[in-house]
This record gives structure tokens, C-alpha cells and sequence, in this order.
């Protein structure tokens, strides 16, 4: 309620200094909490009887986990090196529903080897399209693995597919609200890739763009992590952006330091914040 009143009468709360951003010593896993690595072809893929996926060739779409195959990676890609790598090849995507650890795993393999994984999202996501067990080919890249007197690179894969297909993701489903639209049901990744060139010519396009970046970092492992918070909503983000932009902070300058969002969610639920 006095927050009420005070955005009633144009005052805006005091907010303490920002805290500092306690990042943790290291983002990777213990190893002893890692499965072991299996090393060698698991599976025999006949690719040319397996459906497809389309690209575009900027092998934008992400596979994760990637640290935990380094030496499958090494295997195929060849020794690690000063400029690193970027080897073209055929990756497989299959979905597991028998696998112990997540039913919806949909694991990535190149020439057999295991390589990493789909995102969670984007595995399920993948099984509404296709179906339980679906198997698909796509062009993939193994790219990084470089080695200097003083630093070392993993090795990291990339796949070559546009998921027009999918359902939009939540993001996509805010863009529609900012714009003041209502998100159509059963509304495809495509379709709100194919509105947002259409916004891109509207004057509030710079400023979306910019709470984009906000909110896709701060729902991020690695923005949660930075800022030592759990996974806020959407509704969290969007009240404390709008909020700050009613005070007088651009959307450009939220976007490249996040600390009054994330100050302002905490003050706003307390909770957020990880002990």
C-alpha cells in the first residue's frame, strides 16, 4: 500500500546500493556428480532413412551439455589446437523415453558418439512435433577446442535448424503482449518470428529489444547465477521494468547493467533471493 501511494503522488522509494553480483567460484559441476563419460560409438545411425530437419545455415540452435562429452568430442573433432575448430558434419537427434534420468532426454549424437543433449524446452518441445522416439538428422558444427601456452577451449556443437514448428516460447509469447496483442492459441515459433519483422518498424521496437536482452539473461542459468537469484516470472520482470521506466531509466541503460531490475524484484518479493 505505500508503495501505492507513492507511485500515487510521483515519489519514488529509495533503493539501497546495488549488491554485488556473488558469483560462484566455478559454473561447472563437481565431477564426482557427472555421469561417466562413454567413450566410443553407442549407436549406428542409418542417416539417409531419417527425416531432415530444416536450417538456414547459421547453425544458430543450441545443444547443451557439451562438457560432458569433451573427449567423444576430441575423438571426432581431433586434437585440440591454437585457432580451434569448425568441422561440418551430421548430427543425430533422438528421443529417449526409456532414459533413467529424464524420459523427454533427447540426446545429440555425431558419427554414434554422444555429443550433449537438447535443452529441456526444446525436448519437449521436439516430441510434440514428432512424436515419442523421434529420430531426426541435422547438420551440426563442432566448433571450439583451442589450446595455447596459457588458455584451453572446450569443444562446443551447434545445429543447423529453424524450429518454426515449435511452440513460441514464453518470450515470444511477451513480445505479443508489449506490443499491446494477444498471443493467438497454439501460436509456432514461426509465426512470431515472421510478426516480429513486422514490429521491427514500430517506435517501441528498441525498447522491447532491449527488455528482451533483460529477460532473457536474468531467466538464464548463468543471469540467475550472476545475480545469485531464482528463476523470477515473467510478470516479476515486466513489473520492475516498467516500473523503472516510469521513473526515468532507459530501457538502454536497464538492459546493460540489470542491477535496479533485479534490486527492485527483491525488494518487491524477497524471497527471489537465493540464501
Amino acid at each position: 500500500m505505500l508503495k501505492l501511494l507513492m507511485q500515487m503522488f510521483g515519489a519514488s522509494k529509495p533503493r539501497p546500493s546495488p549488491r554485488p553480483k556473488a558469483k560462484p567460484a566455478s559454473r561447472s559441476k563437481p565431477v564426482a556428480d557427472r555421469p561417466a563419460q562413454p567413450i566410443g560409438r553407442e549407436r549406428v545411425f542409418k542417416v539417409a532413412g531419417l527425416e531432415k530437419l530444416e536450417g538456414d545455415g547459421n547453425y544458430s540452435f543450441p545443444v547443451v551439455g557439451e562438457s560432458n562429452y569433451q573427449k567423444s568430442l576430441e575423438l571426432l573433432a581431433g586434437p585440440k589446437e591454437k585457432v580451434g575448430k569448425s568441422i561440418a558434419c551430421v548430427a543425430v537427434i533422438e528421443h529417449e523415453p526409456l532414459n533413467k534420468w529424464d524420459s523427454n532426454a533427447c540426446p545429440v549424437f555425431i558419427d554414434g558418439y554422444r555429443v550433449g543433449h537438447l535443452a529441456k524446452g526444446d525436448a519437449k518441445d521436439l516430441i510434440k512435433v514428432g512424436g515419442e522416439g523421434c529420430c531426426y538428422a541435422v547438420d551440426a558444427l563442432i566448433k571450439g577446442g583451442y589450446k595455447t601456452s596459457k588458455y584451453s577451449g572446450m569443444f562446443g556443437v551447434s545445429l543447423d535448424f529453424v524450429p518454426r514448428q515449435f511452440p513460441a516460447t514464453p518470450i515470444q509469447k511477451e513480445m505479443f503482449r508489449f506490443f499491446g496483442l494477444k498471443p493467438p492459441s497454439a501460436l509456432e515459433r514461426g509465426e512470431a518470428w515472421d510478426r516480429e519483422e513486422e514490429l521491427k518498424t514500430h517506435d517501441k521496437y528498441k525498447e522491447w529489444s532491449d527488455f528482451r536482452l533483460i529477460i532473457s539473461y536474468l531467466l538464464s542459468e548463468e543471469g540467475r547465477e550472476d545475480y545469485c537469484i531464482k528463476k523470477p516470472s515473467m510478470k516479476a520482470l515486466r513489473d520492475a521494468f516498467t516500473q523503472l521506466r516510469k521513473e526515468g531509466h532507459s530501457s538502454e541503460s536497464l538492459a546493460s547493467s540489470m542491477d535496479e531490475v533485479v534490486e527492485l524484484m527483491i525488494d518487491d518479493n524477497p524471497n527471489l533471493e537465493k540464501a
